[in-house]
């Protein structure tokens, strides 16, 4: 056997070390996309109305285009909701009162599966009592984020309404437009819009994690999967809650094209994926729409 000098088998090792080592990682998709028309650009942005610390910081090709905008849109600029009297307005619109309660106006089949849901849920059912079949509803698709260790002061509408600083601030809608988006179901409506959130075997904790990290991995298509696999609601109800508004988003950042502003938009990630979501209706305009990954 011919002995190789100990410097040519160190240097045969590093070599193969080298080639073993894991090429980079790929740049990041983040659930940023930047719409061009021309010379003009606009940025769409997918959030989460609740969040946490690691949520934060974000992507500074996220931040970046934020801070080369002048303009931020939002569904709601929430700085400016009277929080006193919405809340009145929920007390007057989504509960019961004098003596009535939401027992005389559910099916037992209904009531049956709210209070399975509270015992394996670890809920006082009598927390939804006086609540209207509407607000048990919102109440339940909410509860399982905050368990889950969201909050909504850490959503990333509230971030970037509070880095907004001098930038215009344009709502797309009011808290109260939203509100009416519940209150305007009919009984029948919101009594299937709450037995949809009670007839399922899943996890709704576990639901909301697997939400959540989807968000953070940045695929669009998985976002759309799981909305598919966890739609909430009858159809009626799935389509007024998004597809319909998803024109007007996309109405304002055409518009956005064809002015001097440069806006950044954040809404609901939900709405900016899919066949009848935001991006795709930019694209059916002739506007072209990239998503962005980290590093752009």
């Amino acid at each position: 056997m011919i002995k190789q000098p100990r410097h040519v088998l160190l240097l045969a090792i590093a070599f193969a070390a080298f080639g073993q080592q894991a090429a980079p990682p790929a740049p990041k998709p983040l659930l940023l996309w930047k719409a061009t028309s021309g010379t003009k650009t606009a940025y769409l942005f997918g959030s989460l109305h609740l969040g946490d610390k690691s949520f934060y910081p974000l992507s500074a090709t996220v931040e970046n285009a934020f801070v080369a905008s002048d303009v931020l849109i939002v569904e709601v600029d929430i700085r400016n909701v009277n929080m006193a009297t919405l809340a009145a307005t929920i007390m007057k619109d989504g509960m019961y009162s004098g003596g009535d309660s939401i027992w005389d106006h559910i099916s037992p089949e209904t009531r049956k599966a709210l209070e399975a849901y509270c015992k394996r849920s670890n809920l006082p059912v009598d927390m939804f009592a006086n609540m209207k079949p509407w607000l048990a509803a919102m109440t339940l698709s909410i509860l399982p984020f905050q368990r889950a260790g969201l909050d909504p002061s850490l959503g990333l509408d509230q971030h970037f309404l509070e880095e907004a600083g001098s930038k215009r601030v344009d709502p797309l809608e009011t808290a109260e437009w939203q509100l009416r988006l519940f209150t305007s179901l009919t009984p029948e409506v919101q009594e299937k819009l709450l037995a949809s959130l009670l007839d399922s075997d899943n996890d709704p904790l576990a639901e909301s994690k697997e939400l959540i990290a989807t968000w953070k991995s940045g695929d669009p298509a998985r976002i759309e999967e799981l909305l598919r696999k966890h739609s909430e609601g009858p159809p009626e109800f799935s389509r007024k809650i998004l597809e319909d508004r998803n024109p007007h988003m996309a109405d304002a950042i055409a518009h956005c094209l064809q002015s001097t502003d440069r806006c950044f938009m954040v809404v609901g990630a939900a709405h900016l994926v899919g066949k009848e979501g935001v991006v795709e209706l930019l694209g059916q305009r002739g506007i072209q729409v990239q998503q962005m990954k980290a590093g752009q």
